[in-house]
Order: structure tokens, then sequence, then C-alpha cells
């Protein structure tokens, strides 16, 4: 082979093998990626799926089984207190991610790539998209903000599957300060 074919070889292996070789960062896509799911999900009675552990630290499930099981059955009750009509016949199932509260890579906070198109870009312990149909909660089950946070994110998930979250402006800020009242309260009341 000749030195100058050698040398185009070496550039072409350069530039086509380094980006594919799994160091680059992927900018936008809060889903997880099929390698960061669990092998098999976990379902829980509420119509939640837990689909993703990051640091795979045993989950404390039975309890978050029964959190959600609460949030789900009095959500409907919460709405009368609050004299809020809003159909709720419909079967809820919404997708949940127990996430690193740090900055690293696919992290919860990392607004750099894997949240980088959040609405908010704040760091959260618990973050809940619309479009997604996701629910992402920071994973330190010793936290004493744990319990607050799962019922508060299964509060907006609730308001976005069955419409409420829309019927609270056009305005996606004005949207979403009136749910994140909302889901205060909910979590406040759902604790009496």
């Amino acid at each position: 082979m000749k030195p100058t074919t050698l040398c185009t070889f070496f550039i072409f292996i350069i530039f086509w093998v380094v980006p594919v070789s799994g160091d680059e960062k992927v900018t936008g896509h809060m889903a997880p990626f099929i390698d960061e799911r669990l092998s098999s999900s976990i379902e829980l009675d509420c119509g939640v799926s837990i689909v993703e552990n990051k640091d795979k630290r045993k989950l404390p499930v039975n309890r978050i089984n029964n959190w959600c099981m609460k949030a789900v059955s009095r959500f409907p009750d919460f709405l009368k207190a609050k004299q809020i009509k809003i159909n709720t016949s419909k079967q809820f199932h919404w997708v949940l991610s127990f996430l690193p509260e740090d900055h690293c890579y696919r992290c919860l906070n990392d607004l750099r790539y894997r949240f980088s198109e959040r609405q908010f870009q704040a760091d959260v312990i618990g973050y809940t998209d619309k479009n997604l149909q996701y629910s992402f909660v920071f994973d330190i089950e010793s936290d004493k903000e744990f319990k607050p946070t799962v019922i508060h994110e299964l509060f907006h998930a609730q308001s976005m599957f069955y419409g409420l979250y829309d019927k609270h402006s056009r305005d996606d800020f004005e949207k979403a300060a009136k749910d994140e009242v909302l889901a205060d309260e909910f979590t406040n009341w759902l604790d009496k």
C-alpha cells in the first residue's frame, strides 16, 4: 500500500470509527436508551411502569406501589375538593425512571445532554414530561424528600394524562406554574 493511501485510510478510520465508538454523547434524548432500561419493567398496581433505575439501587417497590395506589385512587377526590371537573374514568398509565440527582451524563440534572430540551433548565429532584409521558425522580430513598417527590410527580403525571394540565392556560409557563401549585397542595393533602 502506498504511504498516501495508508495515510488516507487512517484518516478515514479516525473520522469513521471514533464517532461510532460509543464515546459520543447524545443531546436531547430524555427517554432511557435500551441499555439503560431495566431488563424487565416493574409494573405497579396503579398503572405505572418503572423502566429505569440508573444506579441499580434497590428500590422500595412495595412502598412506591402503595404511594402510587393512594395517589391514583385519591386524585379524583382531590379534584372534587378543589371543585375541578375533569374526566378521570380512563385507566391511568405512565412511565417512571429513577435517576441520580447529579449533573453527570444521563443523570436527572444533565442539562447539557439528556435534559437539554427540558422546559425548565434548573436543578430538580423530579420532572414530568407530558409529551414523553415519563416522570423522572431522584433515586435516594433515604432522603426525606423521596416520598413527597414521587407523589408530587404522580400528580403531574395524572394532570397531564387526564388533560387537567392543558386546561390551566394556553401559556406553557403559566400551565406549569398552576400545575406546580396543585401538585404541592395534592402532596400535602394526601399526606394528611
